[in-house]
């Protein structure tokens, strides 16, 4: 299964839905100063509520109710910096108004800015300023933070590294329909970390996750079908919850779904579909998409057979791999140079200096 995810909050917290009438005095009171409603006003600007989206309307309520003090309106304009939203990307910006907020005890920018110490976005990245940050919205039952927590329980950042204090964290967050957390419970059950291994369980959660529209989850649910974990084996529903997650852009379903069309597996063969899929991942930056979408090259399968073009992608797959797997890479590389006249290898070397990947 593919690896646990961490996430930012990142939706707008939180109006209500109002007639015109209420929409009018909402807008008389943040005319007039009151932060709650400038908050109000700002969330229905940028969600769309009853109107096109204006994320300069929103950038403009949010400014008023953050520079009042009000945590929601300093959250949401942190969020507004950090996307980019209304306002030129901004993570010192983002980092501020989430730091502000999260001051005042605001449980969503906690978490937003426990995030931003664990990347390293906008702040030096601090993974015990991370877990400080989450512990203190896990003190107020916030899911996300339990997941994010629960993840760096997992991979023993800031912390003790801890499987079953993960799943502990986990197991809080899903109850509250957290679908990360959904997700990361499927991959601790599909792994067998700080439980037995139980695809049945995996399934299960994946689904959870999957239903509420989380792509890592649906592109984990494609693999437990295609491969027929904890379910029979049935491409048909692989291949539909691969396409949920890559119209989401999830990349590790641009390549499953490669490897269906490439296989006729769920699909009619279709080896140009398959490249299309390969190359999707491949310009993400996937680095089995990269080395698939060169063996296709390199056979002239779904598009024009062209050594040059083979190697490029596979020594690019070549250069962001590690141990076996890489060696496997090079080895068919190497192989493919071999049957290159030594021109196409030194354009081959030579375009790949100068051709940057699309990410």
């Amino acid at each position: 299964m593919r690896t646990l995810t961490a996430a930012a909050v990142s939706v707008w917290l939180t109006a209500s839905c109002s007639p015109a009438d209420a929409q009018d005095a909402t807008r008389a009171l943040a005319l007039a100063g009151d932060a709650s409603a400038q908050v109000e006003l700002a969330i229905q600007s940028a969600s769309g509520e009853d109107q096109e989206k204006d994320y300069a309307e929103a950038l403009h309520w949010f400014t008023e109710a953050a520079q009042q003090g009000d945590p929601r309106g300093q959250f949401n304009l942190g969020y507004m910096y950090a996307t980019g939203r209304g306002v030129p990307q901004d993570d010192d910006q983002a980092f501020e108004w989430y730091q502000r907020a999260a001051n005042q005890g605001y449980a969503p920018a906690q978490t937003n800015l426990g995030f931003m110490y664990s990347v390293g976005r906008g702040v030096p990245q601090d993974y015990a300023a991370a877990v400080d940050w989450y512990e203190k919205a896990v003190a107020q039952n916030h899911a996300p933070a339990e997941t994010n927590l629960g993840l760096m329980y997992a991979n023993g950042r800031g912390v003790e590294q801890d499987d079953a204090e993960a799943l502990r964290l986990y197991r809080r967050a899903a109850a509250q329909n957290d679908p990360t957390a959904q997700t990361n419970l499927g991959f601790m059950y599909s792994n067998g970390r700080g439980v037995p291994p139980d695809d049945g369980q995996a399934l299960e959660w994946f689904q959870k996750a999957a239903q509420q529209g989380h792509a890592p989850a649906q592109a984990n649910l494609g693999l437990m079908f295609a491969n027929g974990r904890g379910t029979l084996r049935d491409d048909a529903e692989a291949v539909k919850w691969y396409r949920a997650a890559v119209e989401q852009g999830h990349v590790a379903a641009e390549l499953s779904l490669g490897f269906m069309y490439a296989n006729g597996r769920g699909v009619p063969k279709d080896d140009a579909e398959a490249v299309q899929w390969y190359r999707a991942a491949a310009e993400n930056g996937d680095a089995l998409g990269q080395f698939n979408l060169g063996l296709m090259y390199a056979d002239g399968r779904g598009v024009l057979q062209d050594y040059v073009s083979a190697h490029i992608w596979i020594n690019r797959a070549v250069s962001q791999s590690t141990g076996l797997l890489r060696q496997q890479m090079a080895h068919m590389r190497d192989d493919l140079a071999r049957r290159m006249t030594p021109a196409a290898v030194l354009e081959a070397q030579q375009r790949a200096e100068q051709e940057q990947p699309t990410r």
